[in-house]
């Protein structure tokens, strides 16, 4: 299986979500027992690609197109409002990270489109984490640019909450509430368990169209809450760990509350079960099961 993400093949790409994303896909599926090979958008013909059986595009900024020969698997993940129905052609599979819109494009193209949300790679809590000795701070890891002012994290600052970022862009911010330019991938997870509750904010087409990032899965599997934007079924799909706030007094609220205390050993058994359910392994079976049942339909 060659699986191909959508993003900047230069190195700026390594630092990019859908690259960290593809390679995270790539582990679950070897860990299934499948050959993958990664490839960065535009790079997945090559001299050994004629040995592949099935391509898998993850779909993100950039529209992909399907390999000749080969059983082709599409996963949207984000930026809807850049898909149409037509990008389907060619393609025997579409997966897409949201429910409704999942649906909503089955009507319109007249094919499945499968349901299939984002994932964690975070591992679930390391037996004994004093959950209640976390970083009193929220904590909310991207970057701003002139593409993505990030209005959840203007309007945590404006509601006066403790507050730790990361990523470039924010010089502006408040004194010390600016940490680092840049997380290491591998990092993550250790600084999601040092916080109990994490920011998460969605581009707008894919809050609309109910695209969960998996900045989401990420913190609800190392046992924290997340405040978000407003994304369509969110609390739905996620549960009561997850509170949209869509102004600063909401947001103030949603941090000052305080869920019903529970031992450790009961927030290490949730968190445990989010990570196991849906974690990329997870994402790897379903998507493995669907492969194997088309490939025997074309026998």
């Amino acid at each position: 299986m060659v699986a191909q993400a959508a993003v900047d093949s230069r190195a700026l790409g390594r630092r990019l979500g859908d690259t960290h994303f593809a390679d995270a896909l790539a582990r679950g599926l070897r860990q299934l027992g499948q050959d993958v090979v990664t490839c960065r958008y535009g790079a997945h013909e090559t001299a050994t690609s004629r040995f592949d059986d099935v391509s898998l595009a993850i779909r993100g900024r950039h529209p992909i197109a399907p390999s000749p020969g080969k059983l082709n698997v599409l996963w949207v993940i984000s930026h809807p409002e850049t898909i149409d129905a037509a990008e389907f052609d060619g393609f025997d599979l579409v997966f897409a990270a949201s429910e409704r819109w999942s649906a909503d494009m089955s009507e319109r193209s007249g094919r499945p489109v499968i349901p299939l949300l984002q994932a964690t790679e975070m591992g679930p809590l390391p037996s004994g984490v004093p959950v209640a000795e976390r970083s009193p701070e929220a904590l909310f890891v991207g970057k701003r640019d002139e593409d993505r002012e990030r209005p959840l994290v203007l309007q945590a600052v404006a509601a006066g909450i403790p507050l730790a970022v990361h990523g470039p862009g924010w010089e502006g911010l408040p004194s010390g509430v600016w940490r680092s330019e840049y997380v290491p991938n591998d990092q993550l997870p250790g600084l999601y368990r040092r916080h109990g509750v994490i920011l998460a904010d969605h581009w707008p087409d894919m809050a609309g169209h109910g695209f969960i990032a998996n900045r989401v899965f990420d913190a609800l599997a190392a046992g924290a809450r997340v405040i978000s934007d407003d994304v369509l079924g969110i609390e739905d799909a996620l549960g009561s760990r997850v509170s949209v706030c869509r102004d600063q007094q909401e947001i103030r609220e949603s941090f000052t509350r305080r869920p019903a205390p529970r031992s450790e050993s009961e927030e290490e058994r949730e968190a445990h079960r989010f990570a196991e359910a849906h974690s990329f392994r997870a994402r790897a079976t379903t998507l493995v099961a669907a492969v194997s049942t088309a490939l025997g339909e074309k026998c």
